[in-house]
């Protein structure tokens, strides 16, 4: 059934909508831009999320961006910690210049989450609760039988892909160099417990 420019955004506003059922957008431009163009005249911003499959639409960022959209939604804090920590886990890897890399669909089990993320998560029962929401909103998608998720269409409906990219490649600095200013401050401590170890076997 060829759908109309009217109830094509009206299946959008809805929610994400797989791209099987909107096949005429993939192949008509003009029906495309009118869609884009429609949406965009009231506020929202369509958004073709290739890695899974979807559509969807988001505020304009100038109007009302992601931080106003966790503000209202019952994203605890354990649950913002997890959901940047997993579009890095998760979203991150698809955007690297390696070819291989980009075209993988990674997973993250339920003990990979705990086993890398128990600092941020605290305990076990805030990480579930934390699962639950992002799972509720689509942000991830749990694989039946194998303990794991995949991401969902709100980890890139949801979120701007470069601005994320720009704050996690942040994160990721900082980090390395806490690492390494650490690794800095051991070295020296060992250097001078060892120069204070020959200083006394000389006396």
């Amino acid at each position: 059934m060829d759908l109309t420019v009217p109830e094509i955004c009206s299946m959008l506003i809805r929610g994400f909508v797989p791209k099987n059922n909107l096949k005429g957008l993939e192949i008509d431009d003009r029906k495309y831009a009118q869609v884009k163009e429609s949406l965009y005249a009231v506020g929202l911003e369509l958004v073709n999320a290739n890695r899974t499959g979807h559509y969807g639409v988001r505020i304009q960022e100038n109007i009302w961006g992601f931080d106003e959209f966790v503000k209202s939604n019952d994203l605890t804090k354990t649950a913002k910690s997890l959901l940047v920590l997993l579009w890095g886990f998760l979203v991150a890897p698809t955007m690297a210049l390696d070819e291989e890399a980009g075209e993988r669909e990674y997973t993250i089990s339920k003990d990979q989450i705990w086993t890398n993320f128990r600092k941020q998560l605290g305990t076990k029962v805030a990480m579930n609760q934390a699962l639950a929401v992002l799972t509720r909103y689509k942000f991830i998608i749990p694989l039946r039988g194998t303990g794991a998720y995949k991401a969902g269409p709100g980890l890139y409906i949801y979120i701007d892909q470069h601005k994320m990219y720009e704050l996690f490649a942040k994160a990721v600095i900082r980090h390395k160099v806490e690492e390494l200013q650490k690794a800095v401050r051991e070295e020296e401590s060992a250097l001078q417990e060892e120069v204070q170890g020959q200083g006394e076997s000389e006396s």
